[in-house]
């Protein structure tokens, strides 16, 4: 029994991981300038004061927001220690991979502003996802061929300077 309950959790977390790789393929697909880089770079190109450079049309913004969503969802859910960190330093890297890439490109014009939409977009849904993932009670099933035990880990969180274990209540 409790392998099997180990091989689903691995499947799941490969389905996971999967999940992560793909999301930062569409990302790369979608905003990576493929059919005409050159062998210079334009760096009188870059807007590089975010929503201050011109032009800032609407669908461009909403457009990078959602860019990055899948890759934070997918770190939110994967259930990593700091998913908020996390999902925030993998969307960097994307981003900067393709607005650096950007600078090669004639007809594709790297900017802050996409940088900036990029990076929120996943930060939010991780912190989303990953604050609803806290909020759930951890359960485990141990489970032996005599008996069944469940352990539930309480979420509540201790009041600030208080130490683990510690009781919130003032000893007399």
């Amino acid at each position: 029994m409790q392998s099997s309950i180990s091989a689903e959790f691995a499947a799941g977390r490969l389905r996971l991981w999967a999940f992560v790789l793909l999301s930062s393929g569409l990302v790369l697909a979608a905003a990576f300038p493929w059919g005409d880089l050159l062998g210079h770079a334009h760096w009188g190109r870059v807007r590089w004061v975010p929503f201050v450079s011109r032009p800032l049309p609407a669908l461009d913004i909403a457009g990078n927001l959602l860019l990055c969503v899948p890759l934070g969802a997918s770190i939110g859910v994967l259930g990593v220690r700091r998913p908020i960190a996390t999902a925030g330093v993998a969307a960097a890297s994307l981003s900067l991979l393709v607005e650096a890439a950007q600078l090669f490109s004639h007809s594709r014009f790297p900017s802050t502003t996409d940088f900036v939409c990029n990076v929120a977009g996943a930060l939010v849904v991780a912190a989303v996802i990953g604050r609803k993932r806290a909020r759930r009670p951890v359960t485990h099933n141990l489970t032996d061929s005599r008996a069944s035990l469940t352990i539930t880990a309480p979420t509540t969180r201790l009041p600030h300077g208080c130490p683990s274990g510690a009781s919130n209540r003032t000893r007399t």
